[in-house]
């Protein structure tokens, strides 16, 4: 009897819980404009500092994105219109930027900013917030 009392009172509990979702359905879609860029000096003590920037980025629901700037190019600058297409992944998404390395760069969006995550040595990251 007291198991079948504790597996009722345990159920409304199972049931409330939601599923932690960290990419939902076309969470990437929409216009984002840059606003800190992280910068790690190699210890761990790297911080995100706001920038004065006009770099965007509009990303479309068919998989394509375009901006005012280079996406690929770890800078504040918003002077070389790029398109292209970002690819949905397990944790996030991802371009393929086309230069000599054919590196990608990650996409996550967290607490309602995008975190684009270049290749480097030292952590760097852009952080961009919803317009």
């Amino acid at each position: 009897m007291a198991r079948s009392i504790s597996f009722l009172l345990i159920i409304p509990l199972l049931l409330s819980c939601k599923k932690d979702n960290t990419n939902p359905d076309n969470a990437i879609v929409g216009t984002w404009k840059l606003i800190a860029m992280y910068a790690d000096p190699g210890d761990g003590s790297g911080d995100f500092v706001s920038v004065n920037s006009q770099k965007t980025i509009v990303f479309k629901a068919d998989g394509t994105y375009s901006s005012n700037g280079n996406i690929c190019d770890f800078s504040t600058t918003a002077a070389a219109e790029t398109e292209g297409d970002y690819l949905e992944m397990d944790a996030g998404y991802e371009i393929v930027c086309e230069s000599e390395f054919n590196a990608q760069i990650r996409l996550e969006v967290r607490n309602n900013y995008l975190i684009v995550t270049f290749f480097c040595i030292e952590p760097c990251q852009q952080k961009f917030q919803r317009i």
